[in-house]
């Protein structure tokens, strides 16, 4: 929708098993979209130098780049090395990180039409129980900055947790975990959830929540929207 020129996609995922498992769900994903893969590289987990993979996929001129998985620096290190060897068009990955982080990193000058699954901490959409999760971890923990992606998973993990007994009145684990796959709605910190997974993991526990996705655009970072994912 962002981007209606963009016809083709090149993959950069890590040398390990999520990675292959990535791969193959983000090919189906391209295609259904009319996408065209034009090369997928390989690096290895906790790399740094990315040049040798964007020189490599660069040859086959993408529209778009897919940047895979990866920890805040690994990402920004994507964006600015890219862009540095003049690649000028979208870049996404799949990781919440803190795109505060990766403006930091890689510069205001690199930083545009780059997107993730990630909050702005700044933006009007920040939903009240995120609010309250930031005011209390800064209470507790001044010198460890609040994430909006991290610090909240850890936080919705136990309260998930701690709602699934409630609902079943009990600490028995066979029973919690009966109570939980016949849970309608759950609450978490970006808003109500539901159970799903049944089809695709055999077992109806798994927690889907709204996905806020933002994006840096000459230099600042910007919420996009919500979105609700479906996992059958």
């Amino acid at each position: 929708e962002t981007y209606p020129n963009v016809k083709t996609v090149a993959f950069q995922y890590s040398e390990e098993p999520g990675g292959d498992a990535y791969i193959k769900i983000s090919q189906m994903e391209a295609e259904a979209r009319g996408l065209t893969v034009v090369g997928i590289e390989r690096y290895p987990m906790g790399a740094e130098d990315f040049y040798p993979v964007w020189t490599k996929l660069l040859a086959a001129k993408p529209d778009a780049m897919d940047g895979g998985a990866g920890f805040v620096g690994e990402a920004a290190l994507k964006l600015k090395q890219g862009r540095e060897l003049g690649f000028k068009g979208p870049i996404f990955i799949l990781s919440p990180v803190n795109l505060y982080d990766i403006l930091g990193i890689a510069g205001k000058d690199f930083s545009y039409d780059f997107f993730n699954p990630s909050l702005d901490i700044q933006s009007p959409e920040v939903p009240s129980m995120v609010k309250e999760v930031k005011k209390r971890w800064e209470a507790k923990l001044i010198k460890e900055p609040f994430n909006p992606a991290d610090s909240v998973w850890g936080w919705d993990t136990l309260w998930c947790i701690v709602q699934a007994i409630e609902a079943a009145q009990s600490i028995d684990t066979t029973q919690v975990a009966a109570t939980w796959e016949k849970m309608e709605s759950i609450k978490t910190c970006y808003g109500t959830g539901h159970m799903g997974g049944l089809r695709a993991y055999g077992i109806n526990h798994l927690v889907i929540r709204p996905v806020p996705v933002s994006k840096l655009e000459k230099g600042e970072v910007k919420f996009v929207k919500w979105y609700s994912p479906e996992i059958p």
